[in-house]
Order: structure tokens, then sequence, then C-alpha cells
């Protein structure tokens, strides 16, 4: 209550003189007109999630719709401003936002598996025979199952691998288990494995069911 720095401000605020200047050189920046793909590509070296911290985030479509607007914002960068997207989010941005985590989060976790995939690699991992593993058309890791005749959509024949002990993990469960109307044990397990395979999944699922009050006993 006493400090004069918490109450007024520095004491060069209220001075116009004191404030500090900028001169803009405008033959070093950078316009939209001048900004090439390529010179884009080059300086968004990154992954396009690493700005964004999934184990701050508690919803699992939250998280993806955050993802799907850093997603525009990078892509609308690169295009000029009629061209431009605005408005609500697409089904395929939302889409595209869900497997960007979805490829960031295996190639943090299953680097090694990953590696194994590649024909020179002298890396021998045992999850990989045993679980088929192949990369998709869109660099995601899949388990190549016995059911490649079966009836069934291709999300459930050959689902994403997803590591046990995640956050990213734990909000597709949460969300699943949601979207199922807060189910028991084996029916959670039964809708996330139509898309998902998660190694010791029925303890992983256990685990969050016993901290959801509103599931099915």
């Amino acid at each position: 209550m006493n400090s004069a720095l918490w109450i007024k401000g520095p004491k060069w605020i209220a001075n116009k003189t004191e404030w500090p200047n900028w001169t803009r050189n405008v033959e070093n920046c950078n316009t939209f007109s001048t900004i090439t793909e390529e010179s884009m590509d080059a300086e968004i070296h990154v992954p396009k999630t690493s700005c964004i911290q999934i184990e701050k985030y508690s919803s699992f479509s939250k998280l993806v719709r955050i993802t799907a607007y850093v997603l525009r914002f990078i892509r609308n960068l690169k295009t000029c401003k009629s061209e431009r997207t605005i408005g609500i989010l697409s089904i395929q941005e939302i889409g595209e936002a869900e497997i960007t985590l979805i490829r960031n989060v295996q190639r943090t976790t299953f680097e090694l598996e990953i590696d194994c995939l590649n024909p020179s690699s002298k890396h021998k991992v045992a999850i990989v025979r045993q679980l088929r593993l192949y990369l998709d058309d869109n660099g995601l890791l899949r388990c190549g199952g016995r059911l490649n005749n079966a009836p069934l959509e291709y999300n459930t024949k050959y689902p994403i691998l997803l590591p046990t002990k995640h956050h990213f993990t734990s909000l597709i469960i949460r969300d699943m288990h949601h979207k199922n109307l807060h189910s028991g044990l084996n029916s959670t397990i039964a809708h996330i494995q139509q898309k998902f395979w998660i190694p010791r999944i029925r303890q992983c699922v256990k685990y969050h069911l016993r901290k959801c009050h509103s599931a099915i006993k």
C-alpha cells in the first residue's frame, strides 16, 4: 500500500519526453508479400504443436479446438488476406488438429518404435512385431491386427497406438467415457478400442473411472 511504484507506476511514464523511442527499419522488415512458402517452412522448423502444452488442458475437445485455431493461424500466415480462413472451425480443421496432436505425441513417446520401422534400422523392439505396427498415410502409428477382412471400419481394424502413461491418453479416456454416458469399465474399453489401442488399457481405464463419480460401477 505504501509502494509508489505499485500505485503510480514508474516515474518516467508520466513524462512523455522520457518515453522510449523505437525507429522502425523498413528495409529489414518482411512483409506478407515477400514471404514465400519455403521461407515460412524454414522459419517454422519446430513441430506445430510445440507451442501447446497438453498438460495444461483437462478437456480433449478444448485441446483439439485450440490446436485447430493455431494451425489455422499458421496457415493464414502463408496466404493472402482474401484467401484466409475465418469463422467457426470446420470438421476438416478439427480432424487435422487431432491428427497433428496424435502424431506429435507418438513422435515423442514411440521414437524408438518408429525408428524400427525403417528397413535400415538395427533396433529391434518386441512391441513392433507383436502389434504389427506401421505408419499410415498421415504418419500415425497404427496396429495391424488379424481383422483385415472383417467388415469393420478402418480405425477399428487398425487402431491408433497411444502411450499408457501420458496426459493426452488420459484426456482421450475421459472424453470417450463421457461420450459413452459414463458407462462401466468394459463398455468404456470397447468404445475406446474402436479407434485406439492402449497397452494395459484395463488398468489405465479403471484408474480414471475411480475418479469419475458419475461412472456406472
